[in-house]
């Protein structure tokens, strides 16, 4: 089981009300300098219809590492937070969410 940890807000919010797609590409440049796996993707809502808790009208930003989910929620402020188990990976490079 893989354990991911969330934020989730609508979709208005995250796109249009913060600066979230500011906050992931320094996170993609950061992780591109180092050399290191990319561990976060965003989803739109109807992507994750498989979780109870997320309606179409959200986005969802995904990640293995709580330390910066906890540090989104607290830079987000309006925004929801969790964590959820899978047996597989979403956060593969395959699905078009991981794309930078």
């Amino acid at each position: 089981m893989i354990r991911y940890y969330y934020v989730l807000a609508s979709r208005d919010f995250l796109l249009h009300q913060e600066a979230v797609e500011e906050i992931l590409r320094e996170r993609s440049f950061y992780y591109m300098n180092k050399g290191l796996t990319k561990d976060f993707a965003i989803f739109d809502g109807s992507e994750l219809t498989f979780l109870p808790f997320v309606q179409k009208s959200h986005m969802v930003i995904v990640s293995t590492d709580a330390s910066w989910i906890e540090w989104l929620k607290l830079r987000l402020q309006y925004v929801s937070m969790g964590n959820f188990d899978l047996d597989y990976d979403i956060l593969k490079p395959n699905n078009k969410s991981y794309q930078t």
